[in-house]
């Protein structure tokens, strides 16, 4: 793991009162309503089948199109976090 990382595990183990960097990963994988958490590959895969081409993939405040970027609101937690718990890909309509 990178010093990011580390910083993160710390932060939300104080943020949300979690005792162990498991139940960080808890936290953000069954947190906050989700109901499923897509890999890379999932997400792509289901872009594709839901009929869209051309899959990119981006960082956060990063779009290959201008109208897309920067709307990420990461100032709302310390920097880097965000982009720790993000995974943005883009796709054409076929």
């Amino acid at each position: 793991m990178t010093d990011t990382d580390w910083r993160y595990v710390a932060w939300a183990q104080q943020h949300f009162g979690l005792k162990s960097a498991l139940d960080v990963g808890v936290n953000l994988a069954q947190g906050f309503g989700h109901r499923f958490i897509y890999s890379v590959f999932l997400l792509r895969e289901a872009l594709l089948k839901a009929g869209f081409a051309s899959i990119t993939q981006h960082l956060i405040q990063q779009s290959g199109d201008p109208e897309l970027r920067n709307l990420e609101n990461d100032g709302r937690m310390p920097p880097g976090f965000l982009q720790l718990e993000t995974m943005t890909l883009e796709g054409e309509a076929a």
